[in-house]
């Protein structure tokens, strides 16, 4: 059935009442625990409405209802709801240049397990996407929830945009997605690949404890350096998914050869693997960016001088980027994260501490930290993607039904 909206356009009747349902989930998402009161208060919705979806949100079992202090006033206890824990999975995957990573989540946020892989350069996608079909059902399977309907959100360290992926440090370009979806053997009813650097900047921002930034950019540590920026509630995402690529900054024109094409960009001289280019740190066969930034962090808590040295001329460079992104983006802060976490006690900065009303360029002179996420802000960012693709399309998530290749 369809009704004419005031401006013209056609609604169907199913669209409106999911929608009136996400809202009411994602209301009680941001309350934790809300009574009917607080849901008219949030929403807007008559107090009739909000019976009627809240009675089906608990049928479904997408809400838990819960007592709450009692009212003092005679007749039935007040109730109050939550979200349901158990009806859907939601699955975050960090595909790096060097492993899988995969982070399993209920639809109320709870952690349910965590998986991951080394993954060799140069394996195609439909292997890498094999590999990531295992160690996603092997998760689920680890924590009970193989037979539930899967949200499943992959986070790439390159462009996804049309139905295509590249990422150069793979040497996949211009892949069709769907090569990621093909032959899933577990119940997927949403599947979505993001930028990483979108995926950490939502995890930062929702998990981080920075929800009251208004606006807030990432610089993320990889093979180079990626990033993502938050604007008041939306992700800053640019023509093609490509805005956020701070490590593509140029901060020494005329420098060293990126593969971008640019010559000078941040990357080649801030990433972890320049950093221990430039303090002549040798990791040895096998070793991960991960372990170098480790062993960088090592050397620096030690007092090596060619690593502290090493970690200035980074701080210099970050800060060059800064200087160019600020007067665009302004953000209120900027935050370190992946393998830069270990190295952030020596990239960090404090806010300018001067008054823009006297020195107008203080404004952009933002404070600088680490990850508080322990530098796993993608995978994390990916599953909270998928947690709240499954609040927000409610109607998707029926009845179970018998997972592939059970």
């Amino acid at each position: 059935m369809t009704t004419v909206a005031s401006s013209g356009e056609s609604v169907r009747i199913g669209d409106v009442r999911e929608r009136n349902l996400a809202v009411v989930l994602r209301c009680v998402d941001d309350l934790g625990v809300a009574s009917t009161a607080e849901l008219i208060g949030s929403t807007g919705l008559v107090q009739s409405s909000i019976s009627k979806l809240r009675a089906q949100l608990v049928e479904k079992g997408m809400l838990q209802e819960v007592g709450i202090a009692p009212t003092g006033s005679r007749g039935r206890p007040a109730t109050a709801v939550r979200l349901g824990g158990d009806w859907a999975a939601a699955v975050g995957v960090d595909i790096t240049s060097e492993a899988i990573h995969v982070r399993v989540v209920t639809p109320s946020g709870e952690h349910l397990v965590a998986r991951d892989t080394e993954l060799g350069p140069g394996t195609p996608v439909r292997q890498a996407a094999a590999r990531m079909h295992r160690l996603v059902r092997e998760a689920l399977a680890d924590c009970g929830a193989l037979d539930r309907p899967v949200s499943l959100v992959v986070a790439l360290p390159g462009l996804v945009s049309g139905g295509l992926v590249t990422v150069t440090s793979r040497d996949w370009r211009r892949e069709p997605e769907a090569l990621l979806w093909e032959h899933l053997p577990f119940d997927a009813r949403a599947v979505r690949a993001v930028n990483d650097g979108a995926a950490a900047v939502t995890a930062e921002v929702r998990l981080g404890g920075r929800r009251h930034r208004s606006t807030l950019a990432i610089f993320l540590g990889s093979d180079g350096i990626g990033g993502g920026a938050f604007d008041h509630g939306a992700l800053v995402s640019g023509f093609g998914g490509a805005a956020g690529a701070f490590g593509h900054t140029i901060v020494e024109p005329g420098g060293e050869q990126c593969f971008c094409g640019q010559r000078g960009c941040l990357e080649r001289y801030a990433a972890v693997a320049a950093i221990a280019r430039a303090a002549e740190l040798d990791p040895g066969p096998g070793a991960s960016l991960e372990d170098v930034a480790a062993e960088l962090a090592r050397r620096a808590r030690a007092g090596d001088e060619r690593t502290l040295g090493a970690l200035a001329r980074a701080r210099r460079y970050l800060e060059r980027a800064m200087a160019q992104i600020g007067p665009i983006l302004c953000p209120e802060q900027i935050v370190l994260t992946g393998n830069l976490v270990p190295l952030a006690p020596w990239l960090e900065r404090a806010g300018s501490g001067e008054e823009p009303a006297q020195v107008p360029a203080a404004i952009w002179h933002r404070p600088v930290e680490g990850s508080r996420l322990g530098g796993r802000s993608v995978v994390l960012g990916a599953a909270e993607i998928a947690r709240l693709a499954m609040l927000d399309a409610p109607l998707r998530w029926g009845p179970r039904r018998p997972s592939p290749l059970a």
